[in-house]
């Protein structure tokens, strides 16, 4: 069989271009297999001019060029609202820049050419990749937790708004039917677990009625857990305090906003040790509090999560955060909201403590839970977290699950071939 990926340039990030560099890795470690299978090419050194992630600067540009300047409360309610507006509009310009990007991997190298399979890690660029398909099948891999025209209207347009609000708004209703339209035009829909195929009915129960065929394939990752230092001085941590981290952006899906809230449900510091440090944001977009403890971008995750008790995820939605893999190959124990792929890595055996509602009351009686724990239940839970890794979520594991979607694809075409179909 002849798999070629199709998807952003490779780098160290999490989404598809993440996702892919970590099983090419793992495909060239695990060493020859009868398949022929082709990644798109490696991204731009940071600080060349390529380097600057090409989306990123096209999406910053569509969003600026639709939005203007960045103001914590634009657009206006009115302009969301207009039918074939601001929302449709910076829709479309992300889905321009989005599919351009990822066509020019494709074609530029021309992998396409004899593909039995093209698999796809890019749902805005369906259209265009049905141009190009010859005779191959499309398999398209979801890795957003939302519709795109829900994720680009709430996070990037209005985030303090509740995310039923924006999925009800015209221009992304008509988003979400492309997107069940571009489902139902490809041959296999491949998800990380079903809990993150639920989390898209979720939003719209008519993801459920698309007909292609869908496997689910657990993410995995290769992580360094092996740092020069664990101390918790160079954070800025408290040496004898117990410490979550929240790892990953601000975005209104993240929950962040919910985590930072409940901090003030919790009695004092002196009463409760313990504080949360927020690694992604920029620390001036945080507010302060006596328990928060704000990092910014950090390049060495393997280090500060040496540094944590615990790693919290507050996410509204989840598909199979790769924070969550980090944390497990670190043997972390975890806080997680129960939704999508979080219920997974609960159900895989991590050590996890979990919470149903996700309002500041409950997130605060669950980080109490937590800071009430000896270091002997912390480091228990996280041995489990571990285990968990290794059985479930290596890179290497995670390349021999897609190993076994291409031969049962293999199989089936033999079996058409022998019938005459």
């Amino acid at each position: 069989m002849r798999i070629v990926h199709v998807g952003p340039p490779l780098e160290r990030a999490g989404g598809p271009a993440g996702y892919l560099l970590q099983l090419r890795d793992a495909a060239a470690a695990d060493g020859p297999t009868k398949h022929e299978v082709h990644f798109p090419p490696p991204a731009a050194p940071r600080g060349s001019p390529k380097g600057l992630s090409r989306l990123r600067r096209q999406l910053g540009r569509a969003k600026r060029a639709v939005l203007g300047k960045s103001n914590p409360y634009r657009p206006s309610r009115r302009d969301m609202e207009r039918k074939g507006g601001v929302v449709a509009e910076l829709y479309r310009r992300s889905k321009q820049a989005s599919s351009d990007r990822t066509m020019e991997n494709l074609l530029e190298g021309g992998a396409h050419r004899g593909a039995d399979i093209l698999f796809l890690h890019d749902v805005l660029s369906v259209e265009s990749l049905l141009d190009h398909r010859g005779d191959a099948e499309i398999w398209l891999m979801i890795h957003s937790p939302m519709p795109m025209g829900l994720y680009y209207a709430w996070n990037w347009g209005v985030p303090e708004a509740s995310w039923r609000e924006i999925a009800s708004l015209p221009d992304v209703q008509e988003a979400i039917e492309e997107e069940i339209q571009a489902w139902h035009r490809v041959d296999r829909l491949v998800f990380p677990c079903h809990e993150a195929f639920e989390e898209l009915i979720r939003v719209d129960q008519r993801f459920a009625n698309v007909v292609a065929p869908r496997a689910f394939v657990l993410s995995g990752s290769s992580v360094r857990t092996d740092t020069s230092s664990t101390s918790r001085r160079g954070w800025k941590l408290p040496e004898n305090e117990t410490v979550g981290l929240f790892l990953g952006n601000g975005l209104a899906y993240r929950g962040l906003d919910v985590l930072i809230e409940a901090l003030s449900f919790l009695p004092s510091r002196r009463e409760l040790p313990g504080v949360i440090a927020v690694a992604g944001p920029k620390p001036d977009s945080l507010p302060s509090h006596p328990r928060l403890v704000r990092l910014g971008r950090v390049d060495d995750v393997p280090s500060l999560l040496q540094t944590a008790d615990f790693l919290v995820n507050t996410n509204r939605f989840s598909l199979f955060d790769l924070s969550n893999i980090e944390g497990a190959a670190a043997g972390k124990a975890f806080l997680l909201h129960a939704v999508g792929g979080n219920k997974t890595l609960h159900e895989l055996g991590a050590g996890c403590q979990m919470f149903e509602d996700l309002s500041p009351r409950s997130v605060a009686d669950a980080l109490t839970t937590m800071f009430n724990k000896t270091r002997d239940e912390l480091v228990s839970l996280g041995r489990s977290s571990r285990e968990c890794y290794e059985r479930h979520l290596t890179a290497v594991r995670m390349w021999h699950r897609h190993l076994a979607l291409y031969d049962q694809a293999e199989s089936r075409y033999a079996g058409q071939e022998a019938s005459g179909v």
